[in-house]
């Protein structure tokens, strides 16, 4: 801790949480504007919540959540957008 109280790894922990928080936010969006028809997907989607988990779970739940964001679109434009038809 340095002399203003303030603990690095809180800051670090605080840094990441918003890091990720805003690729969630900004792959959602991405979604709903090219893959409106995932939409449903998004509010059936599990909700987590950080309050009761520890820093690492946070994390953790927060990766996997953006994973599975990601998994589902990628999944999408692979096998169901006119683009990537043959």
């Amino acid at each position: 801790m340095n002399p203003l109280g303030i603990d690095r790894h809180a800051l670090e922990h605080v840094h990441e949480l918003r890091q990720l928080n805003a690729e969630i936010l900004e792959l959602t969006m991405v979604i709903s504007m090219y893959c409106p028809e995932l939409s449903k997907y998004l509010e059936e989607m599990t909700v987590i919540d950080l309050s009761m988990e520890s820093d690492a779970i946070q994390v953790q739940s927060l990766r996997l959540y953006f994973d599975r964001l990601f998994a589902m679109m990628a999944g999408y434009a692979i096998h169901s957008h006119p683009a990537y038809q043959a």
